[in-house]
């Protein structure tokens, strides 16, 4: 057994290896090849083409060789948390938060304006066939949205609130927590009060400051699940008790948050790869294990079948859009992956779901013999830019994202959304629907890159330098392979990135320690190192 699961580790890490060698290749060398590309709803512009993403990186090593030479070694280990810092910097984000999402809010469109009128229609006691029912049926994962979005609408209506106010309020507070979390999971694999500071500072400005807050959708509701799941292990991963009832409480979040979003689930399988790898147990401890994850699956199922008869929502196996949907998606090569009406028309083309499936995966069979392997590995690198090589991942990319956008008075909100509504070049949507924006719009597109390009840079040192030689650096390397794997094989958006953002923020601060350990070991103490004394 052991021996098996050395062999296991070996191909987990090669794997690991690939994909980040791969994707350093795409993100700064390799050009998308945007004369194949053709998108019925808008033309996504990639950050490298402001500044070229190799520009930042080489600023980014100058700066940080800067930082190895003129700060002092410090303490490996640190036993008290800054829990002054953690408290007073979440107070101090969450006010900027605050104003921001009073200044740039608007009523959503698209999927979450059709939740929304559901759930207005649902609390004024009214019924639609389409909004209350056969919506949902098309898309049960959005049923955990809808239930959210009717207490807020009944909450709002009580005290007589802003609806799309209090929404986007609560999308925000999920981003605060979320980086609190990242923080406090920082600690907990360093223990290093630096490295504490360090990402606090960029979960703040990576995730909760960014635009997406302001639209509470599957993407930046789950935002807090990932990290939660994340903490909640490395807070247990040494308990003694009961193996059912201990990972029954690592795998509860993400067994329900599930339904809410697919992608939620990537890091408890992660955690249940590398934790059989890494840990040595009988086969009775892996069965307890085993048991307690399918408990919690077990209450995952029946919460989303209890919410079905609350909200009077019948399931029509019919109508639902299976997996064949998103490969169909994700096997276009000439959109890049992304929603397209072509594919919406054929997925459609049949009331039943067993015609619809075969028709889809013969298609996605021809696209896939049409571009043969070469052609694949190219679509994989368009693909690859359109997730990896947008920070402000596909902010006013999509159509019809927002329904209406109310005015704000006063020099301060003009100022904010001239920095953070998108204009023509960036995305259409926002030049579209409100004029008068966005003048200050590529400041916002510039700092999102100067931010993310190092932390993807971090990102990929880190899975190089320790694929899955332990534990937790093998849970975090193969939720990035999971995610990678998904984003090539299903739908591609790069908004379907915004929920893992605090998990990114802790492995590039990860990143971050191990290059400078490194670099104070290999190149800095001997270049500093004093001559000895004759």
């Amino acid at each position: 057994m052991i021996q098996f699961k050395k062999i296991l580790i070996i191909i987990t890490e090669i794997f690991i290896i690939a994909t980040a060698l791969f994707l350093a290749l795409v993100v700064f060398l390799i050009k998308p090849d945007k004369e194949s590309y053709v998108f019925d709803l808008s033309q996504q512009v990639f950050i490298s083409d402001v500044v070229p993403n190799v520009v930042w990186l080489v600023v980014f090593l100058v700066i940080l060789l800067a930082f190895l030479f003129l700060l002092k070694r410090k303490s490996e280990i640190e036993d008290i948390l800054p829990k002054r810092f953690l408290i007073i910097a979440s107070i101090l984000l969450l006010a900027l938060q605050m104003l921001l999402v009073y200044s740039i809010y608007f009523v959503v469109g698209n999927d979450a304006g059709i939740v929304a009128k559901g759930a207005q229609y649902f609390v004024d006691g009214t019924f639609d066939e389409f909004y209350n029912l056969r919506y949902f049926q098309y898309a049960p994962n959005n049923l955990y949205i809808y239930v959210f979005y009717i207490i807020v609408f009944k909450i709002s209506n009580i005290f007589n609130l802003n609806a799309s106010l209090l929404l986007a309020v609560i999308s925000a507070v999920f981003a605060n927590i979320s980086v609190l979390l990242s923080a406090l999971c920082v600690w907990e694999i360093t223990k290093r009060r630096s490295y504490v500071y360090f990402s606090y500072i960029v979960g703040a400005l990576l995730f909760a400051l960014q635009a997406w807050i302001v639209v509470p959708y599957t993407d930046s509701l789950s935002i807090v699940f990932p990290i939660l799941t994340l903490y909640i292990y490395l807070k247990l991963r040494d308990w003694k008790g009961n193996l059912i009832i201990k990972w029954l409480i690592i795998s509860i979040v993400p067994m329900i948050s599930y339904s809410l979003k697919a992608l939620n689930i990537i890091i408890i399988i992660a955690i249940l790869i590398s934790a059989f790898l890494h840990k040595k147990e009988g086969l009775k401890k892996v069965l307890m294990s085993l048991a307690g994850v399918m408990v919690a699956f077990l209450i995952g199922f029946l919460l989303h079948f209890c919410i079905e008869k609350a909200v009077g929502v019948t399931p029509d196996d019919n109508k639902k859009l299976d997996i064949s949907w998103y490969l169909l998606l994700g096997s276009n090569y000439e959109t890049y992956g992304q929603f397209n009406f072509g594919d919406y028309n054929l997925i459609f083309s049949d009331d039943e779901l067993e015609v619809r499936s075969s028709e889809a995966l013969e298609c996605v069979k021809e696209r896939i013999a049409d571009m043969g392997i070469l052609g694949i590995a190219r679509h994989w690198i368009n693909e690859s830019h359109v997730f990896f090589n947008d920070p402000t991942f596909g902010w006013g990319v999509a159509d019809k994202t927002f329904d209406y956008v109310p005015e704000e008075e006063g020099r301060l909100s003009q100022f904010i959304r001239d920095f953070y509504y998108p204009v023509a070049g960036y995305g259409f949507v926002m030049n579209n629907q409100v004029d008068g924006y966005g003048n200050n719009y590529w400041i916002y597109i510039v700092l999102r890159q100067i931010i993310w390009i190092p932390i993807i840079s971090l990102m990929l040192f880190y899975f190089i330098f320790k694929r899955n030689k332990e534990e937790v650096a093998g849970i975090l390397s193969l939720t990035f392979v999971g995610i990678f794997l998904f984003s090539m094989l299903f739908e591609t958006s790069s908004r379907l990135l915004i929920s893992y953002l605090p998990v990114f923020a802790v492995i590039a601060i990860l990143g971050l320690s191990e290059m400078v350990d490194l670099l104070r070991k290999k190149v800095i103490e001997k270049i500093t190192k004093k001559r000895p004394v004759k």
